[in-house]
């Protein structure tokens, strides 16, 4: 067999993978006369972006040239599939047994210690790498703000010596850190001393004037923005709807639509929401979501409606929507009607949803009871 029949064969099972089909990935990769490292490779990142662990661990097992200083990716696949599958003893147990380790090795574990809460010991294992690339810094800043350590994150991002070289991701990152933490005005301070910015770094601030409410603020940035993304549109129109201004949400879709971007099933919970209760509004656009721009409903999207219908005091159209939607109500969805139900004194109806309550929250449960008690 030549180089190219390998090549060919390794291309068929990388094809598979990608598209989601590990059965025939392996069926190919069984067929194989010959295999190399590539083959061996593709094959355990079939199983492992699947979440097949012990399918996995079994191929990593017998390949034939794991053991290869230069083969870091299996062992790298391999830990990375048990961090994934929070299975952090064995992913260390691995990489222990690395025979060689580089920066991705390095930066999993930082992440699967960060993951599970461990900062003492993702930050540990920063200072033992060799060596820091760019990436191993900004992981570990996402470390300190994702477990709310502001203060520390500030500290390590002055420290880091390749911020200025045009790197976004460390900015936008301290960017919504203050943002979460509700200082918008140190946000905004690092928004305007950022040597470069892009999208990402504009949707970010304007989200953190959104979180504060701060709704003049947010539109002043949104309208100064030199390029705009879905993700800008979603944000100022969502800060729109949760200040409960419909017509300026309503009013930011139709401009987002003029100008071509195509709405998601994010901006449709946001104008679902938007609707005010109106079971006209919202039924117009919960059906255009789907029928105008082929974004199939999700949970959210079913409960916006269902609480818009219940609001209108349209409780049997709600109920029937319940029936018929293709997805198992959650707790939310039944809190909707079960206040309906209240609201209008409709006792013996909520009933039909006492069974579905179960196991979801205390919420529901109580809306029941109170229902039931109102009734005699």
């Amino acid at each position: 067999m030549d180089i190219r029949d390998t090549v060919s064969w390794n291309l068929l099972i990388t094809g598979y993978a990608r598209l989601g089909s590990v059965d025939m990935a392996r069926a190919i990769f069984d067929a194989m006369p010959e295999r190399d490292v590539v083959s061996w490779n593709s094959i355990l990142t079939a199983n492992a972006q699947q979440g097949h662990a012990k399918e996995s661990q079994r191929i990593f097992d017998e390949m034939p040239c794991r053991d290869l200083v230069s083969d870091v990716i299996s062992w790298n696949t391999m830990v990375t599939a048990y961090t994934q599958n929070n299975d952090l003893p064995r992913a260390i147990e691995l990489f222990q047994e690395m025979p060689e380790k580089d920066v991705i090795t390095w930066n999993t574990m930082l992440g699967a210690y960060a993951q599970n809460g461990d900062l003492e010991k993702a930050r540990s294992v920063f200072y033992e790498m060799p060596q820091q690339a760019l990436s191993s810094w900004n992981a570990m800043l996402a470390a300190y703000i994702q477990s709310g350590h502001t203060d520390e994150a500030k500290r390590f991002f002055a420290e880091m010596p390749q911020r200025n070289i045009l790197d976004i991701v460390s900015w936008n990152s301290m960017i919504w850190a203050y943002s979460q933490g509700g200082d918008v005005a140190s946000a905004k301070t690092l928004f305007d001393s950022m040597p470069i910015r892009q999208t990402s770094s504009w949707n970010a601030v304007i989200g953190a004037y959104a979180s504060a409410n701060d709704l003049i603020h947010a539109r002043e940035l949104f309208d100064e923005m030199p390029q705009r993304d879905l993700v800008s549109w979603n944000t100022i129109i969502s800060a729109y709807a949760r200040e409960g201004i419909s017509d300026a949400a309503f009013y930011r879709f139709r401009r987002m639509l003029i100008q071509g971007f195509d709405p998601d099933g994010i901006t449709f919970v946001t104008i679902l929401a938007a609707s005010g209760g109106c079971a006209v509004d919202c039924s117009k656009s919960f059906v255009a979501m789907a029928v105008d721009f082929g974004v199939e409903p999700g949970i959210k999207h079913y409960s916006c409606l269902i609480d818009a219908l219940c609001r209108s005091g349209q409780e049997e159209a709600a109920q029937q929507v319940l029936r018929l939607m293709p997805i198992v109500p959650d707790a939310v969805t039944w809190t909707s009607l079960l206040t309906a139900c209240g609201i209008h004194g409709s006792p013996g109806r909520s009933l039909i949803a006492k069974n579905a309550t179960r196991g979801k929250g205390a919420s529901p449960y109580v809306l029941l009871s109170n229902i039931l008690a109102s009734s005699f």
